[in-house]
């Protein structure tokens, strides 16, 4: 248990050589504790790699990395009142460098608003598939797209169907 006590003090600085003989000491004499502290050893290493690399951001192979018009993605969408926004799916209607116009897509019943046309998005609503609705008209004939980021768009989720395809036409002007 002594090399165990050496090996871990560091009241003075040690050679390599000099750790590597206590490592070796331990091994041979508490084999147990020296194969506590090698998986101990790793899990740190696991932890701190994984820890360095950098989240990936965008879509995978095959997927834009970029929005387009006509594409449905999930965006960080800000709120109208500008109080913060939320994760939400929405349809591409026009790009620039630094930003996109878009509409919102919304599950909420709005069948009897005809400010909002319905959707169809089985392709990424998957089992969850349900009615939605975009807002293709605001109150006194307001600009009914919302500003996003291209920094806040998180995952593509398709393309527009072709019957879909006039309300981006008419959006993008």
């Amino acid at each position: 248990m002594l090399s165990t006590v050496n090996l871990l003090q560091a009241d003075e600085p040690r050679s390599v050589v000099e750790m590597l003989r206590s490592l070796v000491s331990l091994v041979t004499e508490q084999p147990l504790v020296a194969l506590g502290i090698l998986a101990l050893l790793l899990l740190v290493a696991l932890v701190a790699l994984r820890g360095s690399r950098a989240p990936q951001r965008g879509p995978r192979r095959g997927v834009p990395k970029y929005p387009s018009v006509g594409e449905y993605w999930m965006a960080w969408v800000p709120f109208r009142d500008g109080s913060g926004g939320k994760d939400r799916p929405c349809l591409v209607v026009g790009v620039g460098a630094t930003s996109a116009r878009v509409l919102y897509v919304t599950s909420q019943d709005r069948s009897a608003d005809d400010r909002y046309v319905p959707v169809d998005t089985p392709a990424w609503r998957g089992r969850q598939h349900r009615p939605s609705w975009l807002q293709t008209t605001e109150n006194h004939g307001a600009d009914p797209t919302i500003k996003v980021r291209i920094g806040d768009f998180r995952r593509y989720l398709g393309s527009v169907e072709p019957f879909n395809r006039w309300v981006v036409e008419d959006n993008a002007a």
